[in-house]
């Protein structure tokens, strides 16, 4: 049932529960997309691995065509009080450092967080989709929210958001 394009999930974590989350629902996925590809936000080089569209010179833009036909989730955990985890903060500060537009983009956001922050709950993933939709990325389906402090298994409702988000998708 593999319908082709390949699918980025970019992993905000400082424990581990973001990444078992987005690996949960990269199972679900994996019919839907030629191939699916997690990667640690700390490893994922800025912005440019979207493609950018420009030829700065800098060693992480890529062609904005580099970006197309491929699908993104963004699975973020929230560090603090409504902060990107440590592995992810050098990612968000890529939005500022090399600006590029980025509406050849489609996403799917993954937010963790604890609802006894408050208002900072599920902030971390927040951050990010901000981020890529003032550069022009389309955000598509619901957003999937977890809350650390219910008696909720994050993997088992990863894994049911990323059949409805899969069909968001098409």
């Amino acid at each position: 049932m593999s319908t082709s394009p390949q699918l980025h999930i970019l992993v905000g974590t400082t424990g581990d529960t973001a990444l078992h989350a987005a690996q949960a629902a990269a199972k679900v996925l994996d019919g839907y997309f030629a191939s699916i590809v997690i990667t640690l936000l700390g490893e994922a080089h800025g912005i440019g691995l979207f493609g950018s569209g420009s030829d700065s010179g800098s060693p992480n833009r890529v062609p904005a065509e580099a970006g197309i036909g491929k699908a993104y989730i963004v699975c973020s955990s929230t560090y603090g009080h409504g902060n990107v985890p440590d592995n992810a903060q050098a990612f968000l500060a890529s939005f500022d450092l090399e600006p590029a537009y980025l509406g050849h983009v489609r996403y799917g956001l993954m937010a963790l967080g604890d609802s006894s922050y408050g208002e900072t709950y599920g902030a971390g993933a927040r951050l990010i989709d901000a981020k890529l939709q003032d550069v022009g990325a389309q955000r598509v389906g619901d957003i999937f929210e977890h809350d650390a402090a219910s008696d909720v298994d994050a993997d088992e409702a990863a894994a049911l958001w990323a059949t409805t988000w899969a069909s968001a998708w098409q």
